[in-house]
This record gives structure tokens, C-alpha cells and sequence, in this order.
């Protein structure tokens, strides 16, 4: 049911085409002309191009889901979210965390790039995002699902997480939250079979990360033997597999793991020069993780 969960990363990756390139300490010795102070003109294509995105995903609810009725609105019943057999088994509330930060970030780097002032920008951003998914529980409120009071703390949390990260450069510098995510075999099939296109809920083939940029802790990538810093996470992260899409035989999996993973960011600014594809990749790779690129050295599994 969280639709916004994919648009969220496109949106994060296209908007950091004009977005500040900080997010390692090899970027903030590098000397760039100040860019141009935006016109009127493009602070109002920013802003109108963020109402035109809502307004049509507005829409496309009522349209949707709101039309054609439901049950009476209730909530959800008391469970644990993370407790092994759990719907997901806790990968949703990482989703709507995951696409909760993604989308403020993505929302206020649109604003940011078009002139407006960053900390407005978060906090409009931040009451957008929160009030888009907010429908989506009242949607879900009228459905067999039930509204989800668990779902909207994880909501709070993602976007005050991107608020926090948009105005404190030192932690956006030192922590990135990403989603690590492949099509699982079980979502291909259903495509294939139904042209089922939810991938936000192939919990199978997603993997939620926190990472600390090792490059960024003071002093280390200044060293000489520390340059490698600069290319290297230190990464602890979180999949639920086989809970959803439904397998043929595969018991359901809850993994916690710990490793190192290759900061992509930090790949980027090594091989290319400031441009707009290097502030995409960036961006893209703030909230997003290559498959494969996580190495992990110690993992803990629990089964229903």
C-alpha cells in the first residue's frame, strides 16, 4: 500500500543534480565557483513543480482508492511489528521510514535548487510528505488492513530524519540511511504472471541500511594509509525475506547483520569532476545501495 516508497529515491536522485556536493570531506576541500543566485522565476518552477507532484498524487488517490468506497474506518489491532511472524516482519515500518526521509530530502533539494531557503524548505517538506502519507493511512483506515498508529510513528520518524540530515551537514556528512533493493525471484514471477507492478511491497528483495561513512570521522581520511576511508561504510542493516511477496516453500527470515559496504558516493567523487551526473549518482546513492555492494562479517536470523 506505500506507493510513495519508489518515487521517493527518483525524486532524491533528480533533485541533487543541483544540490550541494558535501557529503565527503574530499568534497568540501574542493573550490567551486558560487553558483548564481536564483530568479524569482525559478523559485516559483520549484515550488509549482512540487504542488503539481502532490496535487496529481492527490488525484490519482481519490480516483484510486476514496471513489469507489470501503469498509467503515477502524484501526489497527495491537501487535508487535517487529515480532518474527508479523506481517513483513518489520520491513514495512522500515519502509515507511525509509520512504518518509527519502521523499523530505528529495522535496526540500527540489526547493533548495530552485532558490528557497534550506530550513523552510525541509519543514515544508516535511509537512508535505508527512500530510501524503498520512491519506495512505486513512485509506488504509477503510481497509481490511486497519489505520496504522505504528505506521505513523515510523512516518515521523523518516521525515524528521531527513529534516535533521538537510540542516546538520556534520551528520549528513557522517550517516547515510539507504535501501538496498533487487526484484525478488517470488515479485518476477507475479509480474510475469499478473504484471503485478508493487514492487514497495517485495519485502523479499529489500534490505534497509544505516551506514557510517568511515571517511568522514576526523582525521582519518587525511592520513595516508586512511585514503581507503574514503571509499568504505561501516554498515549495519536489517532484511525481512520470504514474509511478502508469499513463497512457494521458503520459511520467512528475519536478518540483522553487520559489515562494510563501498560508499558509492565517495567512488563518484574520486573518478569524475564536478557535473550534473556525478550530483545525480550522489544523490541517488544517499538513499539507495548497489545489490552486492554490502560485504557482511556477522549476521543473526530468527524464524517464526
Amino acid at each position: 500500500m506505500k506507493r510513495l516508497v519508489l518515487v521517493s529515491c527518483l525524486l532524491v536522485a533528480s533533485s541533487h543534480a543541483h544540490a550541494d556536493d558535501t557529503a565527503t570531506p574530499q568534497a568540501a576541500v574542493v573550490e567551486e565557483a558560487p553558483r548564481p543566485k536564483k530568479s524569482r522565476r525559478a523559485k516559483w518552477i520549484a515550488a509549482g513543480s512540487i504542488a503539481a507532484f502532490h496535487g496529481a498524487y492527490l488525484t490519482w488517490q481519490y480516483f484510486a482508492w476514496y471513489r469507489k468506497g470501503s469498509e467503515d474506518f477502524h484501526l489497527e489491532g495491537p501487535y508487535d511489528a517487529f515480532a518474527p511472524d508479523a506481517f513483513s516482519g518489520g520491513a514495512d515500518k522500515l519502509g515507511h521510514t525509509w520512504g518518509n526521509y527519502a521523499m523530505t530530502r528529495g522535496t526540500t533539494a527540489v526547493l533548495v535548487a530552485g532558490g528557497w531557503p534550506k530550513l523552510p524548505s525541509s519543514l515544508v517538506a516535511f509537512g508535505l510528505t508527512e500530510f501524503a502519507y498520512l491519506l495512505i493511512e486513512i485509506q488504509d483506515g477503510m481497509s481490511p488492513y486497519g489505520f496504522g498508529k505504528k505506521d505513523l510513528v515510523a512516518n515521523l520518524l523518516g521525515g524528521a530524519l531527513g529534516v535533521l540530515m538537510d540542516n546538520v551537514p556534520a551528520v549528513d556528512r557522517l550517516l547515510d540511511f539507504r535501501l538496498e533493493y533487487w526484484p525478488s525471484s517470488q515479485y518476477r514471477k507475479n509480474f510475469t504472471s499478473t504484471g503485478d507492478v508493487d514492487g514497495a511491497q517485495d519485502y523479499t528483495g529489500q534490505s534497509y541500511i544505516l551506514a557510517l561513512h568511515l571517511g568522514a570521522l576526523p582525521g582519518l581520511a587525511d592520513q595516508d594509509w586512511g585514503y581507503w576511508s574514503r571509499f568504505v561504510d561501516l554498515a549495519v542493516g536489517f532484511e525481512a525475506k520470504h514474509y511478502y511477496p508469499l513463497p512457494d516453500d521458503d520459511r520467512p527470515r528475519q536478518t540483522l547483520y553487520a559489515g562494510l559496504a563501498v560508499n558509492m558516493q565517495g567512488v563518484l567523487s574520486h573518478l569524475f569532476d564536478d557535473s550534473t551526473g556525478r550530483r545525480i549518482g550522489r544523490g541517488l546513492f544517499e538513499a539507495y545501495s548497489l545489490p552486492y555492494t554490502t560485504f557482511r562479517f556477522v549476521e543473526a536470523s530468527r524464524s517464526p
